[in-house]
C-alpha cells in the first residue's frame, strides 16, 4: 500500500480477474419480434488476495425463444439465470441479485426480493399487429428465500412509434388480489 493506506490500515492486496460475454440475436424484428431466439450470456470471476484469498463468481444469462402460430399470434418463452457466488463468505447486500418488478418477475415491485441467485422462467402469448402488441403472461422464479416457486402473472401492451418504445404492463404477484396488481411502465427513447 501507499504511505497513506498504510496509515489507513489498508492491508497489501492482488486481484485477478476474468469476463466471458457472448450475445446472439437471430430475430426478425429488433423491437417488436414474433419469430427467431436471442441469448446473452455474461460470467466475470476473479480472485483478491489481501488478508483473506477468495474466489468471486457472478453469472447473468438470459434466452428468449419466439414461435408464431399464425401473422399475428405468437409466443414467447424466457428463461433468466442471476446470482453471484463468493468461495467461503456471506455475500453482501451489494453483490446480491435484485428481482422482481417490470422485466423479472413481474407482478412484484421493483427489486422487491433479492438473494445469491435467482433462476426465472417467463411465457407470453402474444397478438402483433405492425407496431404494436397485446400479450399476456405467466412468470415463475425460483430463488433459495421461496419456498417453491413465487409466480406473477398478468397482461401487458407494447407500442413502437419513430421515435419511442412504450410498454404498459399489469402484474400480479400470487398471493395478491387482483385489485393489488402492479402496474408497471417502461418508456425507451430510439433517437
Amino acid at each position: 500500500p501507499t504511505p497513506k493506506g498504510d496509515s489507513l490500515g489498508v492491508n497489501e492486496s492482488k486481484e485477478s480477474s476474468f469476463i466471458v460475454s457472448n450475445q446472439v440475436y437471430a430475430l426478425n424484428d429488433r423491437w417488436l419480434p414474433t419469430k427467431g431466439y436471442r441469448h446473452e450470456f455474461d460470467i466475470t470471476g476473479g480472485t483478491l488476495k489481501s488478508t483473506v484469498s477468495s474466489s468471486v463468481i457472478k453469472f447473468d444469462g438470459t434466452v428468449e425463444i419466439f414461435y408464431p402460430f399464425t401473422s399475428s399470434v405468437g409466443s414467447k418463452f424466457q428463461s433468466s439465470l442471476l446470482g453471484t457466488i463468493i468461495e467461503g463468505q456471506n455475500i453482501q447486500e451489494g453483490d446480491k441479485v435484485y428481482f422482481g418488478g417490470s422485466t423479472l418477475l413481474r407482478g412484484y415491485p421493483d427489486d422487491f426480493f433479492n438473494d445469491d441467485w435467482v433462476f426465472i422462467q417467463s411465457m407470453e402469448f402474444q397478438y402483433s399487429q405492425s407496431n404494436s402488441r397485446l400479450f399476456t403472461f405467466i412468470d415463475a422464479g425460483v430463488a433459495p428465500i421461496f419456498d417453491g416457486a413465487k409466480l406473477g402473472y398478468g397482461f401487458g401492451y407494447s407500442q413502437v412509434s419513430e421515435n419511442t418504445i412504450v410498454s404498459i404492463t399489469y402484474g400480479i404477484g400470487q398471493e395478491n388480489r387482483l385489485s393489488q396488481g402492479k402496474l408497471h411502465v417502461i418508456f425507451t427513447s430510439r433517437i
